[in-house]
């Protein structure tokens, strides 16, 4: 019997040790993980020692029954939790690369840890039933089929919620960036659980299931930076020479404030039709957002020109500043 009682004493010594080394561990920053899972990586040893002091120990069948029932019972709680502790650990380390927000923080790490903790529940639940002699073959079926019921069911609504999380991890775009989808060109307002709302120029919201956006090609006018490519095109008539129509358009594409001067700027002759002359102009400008502003200071800087060398634009000629791809 003394020799029980040391093999529990010596338990706790061994835990009170194993926890302080984890702790002192802790401290340095390679091994801060140890500080959440010291407790439950020290419950083991508990495990090992009541086992230990069971084969020891002279106990009667009956109670020694009853206490290798409640071990058991005991090492699949700190086995499990350890497993529960682990994964929440990494939700919480690979979740901290990425740009935190409400949605995550609110909605997709809340409901990871729930799933996980029923997980564990229910395994740890069938584990001790099963150690009991108890059927849990009509239970896993029951479940099974239950479980398949709902995945049908909310085969959607998982789906999205899936690709909403895996849109948070691959980091392609995040609340603030300014995208093209399809033609639609707006500002990432939230990545919900569901769904993704696209806050566009004319002041609507554009809400767009995150199933469709992880299949989708997506233009990103944010990365790596907000500038856009301001694109013109005028037509002019075959009396004025090109030569005098190119400087022309270069000269006011530098009176242009919104003009980045440090980026590409090109006037060219694109086609010849009808007796006249089509003439691109395109530069940059650091947001484009201002593509507006950038035509409308345009055109205010070109007329002057025009009319001073007498140069007339053809009917038909204006056209709005576009994005293209980059």
């Amino acid at each position: 019997m003394h020799v029980s009682i040391g093999a529990l004493l010596l338990t706790f010594l061994c835990v009170w040790g194993f926890r302080y080394a984890l702790k002192k561990l802790a401290r340095m920053q390679r091994f801060v993980f140890l500080q959440s899972l010291a407790f439950p990586l020290s419950n083991l040893i508990y495990v090992i020692g009541l086992k230990v002091f069971l084969e020891i120990a002279p106990l009667n069948t009956k109670l020694a029954n009853w206490l290798e029932s409640g071990v058991y019972i005991f090492g699949v709680f700190v086995v499990l939790s350890l497993v529960r502790k682990a994964a929440l650990f990494f939700i919480e380390w690979s979740t901290a690369r990425t740009h935190r927000s409400m949605t995550l923080d609110q909605g997709f790490i809340p409901l990871f840890k729930n799933l996980i903790t029923l997980f564990v529940f229910a395994s740890g639940s069938i584990m001790i039933l099963k150690y009991f002699k108890y059927d849990v073959m009509s239970l896993l079926t029951a479940l099974g089929v239950g479980s398949l019921a709902i995945g049908l069911a909310a085969k959607e609504t998982l789906s999205n919620m899936i690709s909403g999380f895996t849109l948070i991890m691959d980091r392609n775009f995040a609340p603030g960036d300014r995208i093209n989808l399809s033609g639609f060109e707006g500002e990432v307002e939230t990545i919900g659980l569901r769904s993704t709302k696209l806050r566009l120029g004319n002041g609507n919201t554009l809400i767009v299931p995150n199933a469709e956006l992880v299949n989708t090609k997506i233009l990103n006018l944010s990365k790596p930076s907000r500038a856009g490519l301001c694109s013109l095109s005028l037509r002019f008539s075959m009396d004025f020479p090109f030569s005098e129509i190119k400087s022309l358009c270069h000269s006011v594409i530098h009176e242009v404030s919104l003009t980045k001067k440090d980026r590409e700027q090109n006037v060219t002759l694109t086609s010849i039709a009808e007796k006249l002359q089509v003439v691109r102009v395109t530069f940059w400008i650091a947001d484009s957002e201002e593509n507006d502003m950038a035509t409308s200071e345009y055109y205010e800087k070109l007329i002057p020109h025009l009319k001073q060398k007498a140069i007339h634009l053809a009917p038909s000629s204006l056209t709005p500043c576009a994005s293209p791809p980059r």
